[in-house]
């Protein structure tokens, strides 16, 4: 237990609690331990919810298969962050969507007792907690909003252009593959892959395996 006890103290949202609140926590039957192999199913959409779930090592992806057959990568949950926190108290704790493992996944299971005993005995946990969920929320409202409003080629490009900020330079460095890209637009790869190709076509882009190069024409229509 000391080395999951000097593990878990490291994370934002246990910080400021005593240690023999921590101590006590996991000792309770409601905490546990769990491992995920990179790829693996972790929850399927419409199971059960009975436990918040803090990512102690690897990445969490939660996927939406639509009605076309594309998958749509709604949420990542990296290390430090709590999956199911919305959802252990509601009054319909089911997941809507599938959940995987994006790499080999460490979690910490928190079930609903377990966690409503931690926030009455600790004040900085329920405060983190809250926030956590808060943040969480905001975060699905603003990729549900850009899923509604935008086009394939308007998310393309305002992608374009926040990378470009951020690279300081017009010609990207794509920080995950095209396959994932398709995914957050929540489209299949070739639809991706087309819409791309029309771009260059019109004088938007350049594009090789690994860059994107916005050209002037692309940047005044963002």
């Amino acid at each position: 237990m000391t080395d999951l006890l000097r593990k878990v103290q490291r994370f934002p949202i246990f910080h400021g609690m005593d240690k023999e609140v921590l101590e006590e926590l996991l000792l309770e039957p409601g905490c546990s331990v769990k491992k995920h192999p990179a790829t693996s199913l972790i929850h399927l959409k419409g199971e059960s919810c009975s436990c918040a779930e803090y990512v102690l090592k690897g990445e969490v992806t939660v996927q939406l298969l639509q009605e076309s057959g594309s998958i749509m990568t709604i949420s990542n949950f990296e290390r430090g962050e709590m999956l199911g926190s919305n959802l252990v108290f509601s009054s319909h704790p089911i997941y809507p969507m599938m959940v995987f493992a994006k790499s080999d996944v460490e979690l910490l299971c928190l079930d609903a007792p377990t966690l409503l005993k931690l926030c009455m005995k600790s004040p900085v946990f329920l405060e983190s907690y809250l926030k956590e969920i808060s943040d969480r929320a905001l975060i699905l409202s603003g990729k549900i909003s850009a899923i509604a409003l935008k086009s394939i080629r308007q998310a393309i490009l305002e992608f374009l252009l926040v990378e470009s900020k951020l690279q300081e330079s017009f010609k990207i460095a794509l920080p995950f593959t095209k396959k994932e890209w398709a995914e957050r637009l929540g489209v299949q790869r070739p639809s991706l892959s087309r819409e791309l190709s029309k771009m260059r076509e019109e004088g938007l882009i350049d594009y090789d395996r690994k860059t994107i190069t916005l050209r002037e024409k692309g940047r005044k229509n963002v």
